[in-house]
């Protein structure tokens, strides 16, 4: 479960995994800006909303998360160079991008729309990088499924001969 309903300069997404591995889905859903603005995964930014980089709508990226904690993802401004910085979902405000601001909108207990602003000229329209966030479990193998029904079947045999002896 992705939990986004206490939102301030100082926390973020959190994902609580109750066990096993979480799958992650990064969607970049589009931006409108006159900065430069990126969204980063796992410290490199993936999508890009102008230049020579520039990332297409529905664009996405995966990451695994195997422990409870803050989605590990960012949004920056390149360029102006007078915008610069970077604001991370890590629940520690920054006072060099104090300014920079990020918006949540849950569509379900695993989706949520990230929106980003980056306060262009005092503007605050958080449309500047808009990002879907997905989350899913991580199946089992079917290698370990088999492996396990395997040694579930040895004990039942090693039982029966027990109780026939």
């Amino acid at each position: 479960m992705i939990d986004g309903a206490a939102k301030s300069a100082s926390n973020g997404l959190f994902l609580d995994i109750i066990s096993g591995v979480a799958q992650i889905t990064y969607t970049y859903m589009g931006a409108e800006a006159g900065n430069n603005n990126y969204a980063a995964v796992g410290g490199t930014p993936v999508f890009d909303n102008r230049g020579p980089t520039y990332t297409p709508v529905n664009a996405s990226v995966s990451a695994t998360q195997h422990v409870s904690g803050f989605l590990d993802f960012a949004f920056g401004t390149y360029a102006p160079t007078w915008a610069t910085g970077l604001f991370n979902n890590n629940g520690a405000a920054d006072a060099a991008t104090r300014h920079y601001a990020l918006g949540f909108v849950e569509i379900s207990a695993n989706v949520f729309y990230v929106l980003f602003d980056d306060i262009a000229r005092g503007d605050r329209d958080f449309d500047d990088v808009v990002m879907r966030i997905d989350v899913a479990a991580v199946p089992l193998p079917a290698g370990s499924l088999l492996l396990l029904s395997a040694l579930g079947g040895a004990l039942v045999l090693r039982r029966r001969k027990a109780i026939a002896a």
